[in-house]
């Protein structure tokens, strides 16, 4: 008997136990009631522009391109599979034109701009073509560019091709 009421003392101690291994039993053996596994989100970056165009004209270089995946005019319907274009970034290597062409030199790129579309920034879209018009050069130079398309979340394409113009 005095056993019995020692034990007795405590049942509601070891009832808690009880449930409570229970409980974490059932929590680790049940899953989280999906028939598969988690699917991870996949990083997409927009296709990369293949058709840059450098064009001299009056001290200025005219660029243009047509837009990776679509027209890239607001509402239009984008290829499909396409990631949307928020930006692009525009790379520029400024040679001198009394310089040889080195086909060893390490071609040294600068983020010149980031380029958004009008009325918030500087590009137009003409005929299906974006285009930027570059007024920061210097007569006696070589301009070579290169653009990437960047997506609204901030992945960014390949590099273009590359556009050479030579202002005299």
């Amino acid at each position: 008997m005095t056993i019995r009421h020692r034990l007795s003392r405590f049942w509601p101690v070891n009832l808690l136990m009880v449930v409570a291994i229970t409980t974490l039993m059932g929590f680790g053996t049940s899953g989280c009631g999906l028939k598969t596994q988690p699917a991870f989100t996949r990083i997409v970056a927009p296709k990369a522009v293949t058709d840059l165009r450098a064009n001299p004209v009056q001290g200025e270089v005219i660029l243009r391109w047509t837009p990776p995946g679509g027209t890239g005019e607001p509402g239009a319907k984008e290829a499909k599979e396409s990631v949307p274009v928020s930006k692009y970034r525009l790379y520029r290597r400024q040679i001198l034109v009394a310089d040889k062409d080195c086909s060893t030199c390490p071609a040294r790129f600068n983020l010149s701009r980031e380029l958004y579309p009008e009325p918030a920034g500087p590009l137009k879209l003409d005929s299906g073509q974006w285009s930027y018009v570059d007024r920061d050069v210097t007569p006696g130079y070589k301009y070579l560019y290169l653009i990437y398309a960047v997506s609204p979340t901030d992945e960014s394409s390949g590099p273009s091709n590359a556009a050479m113009a030579e202002i005299r």
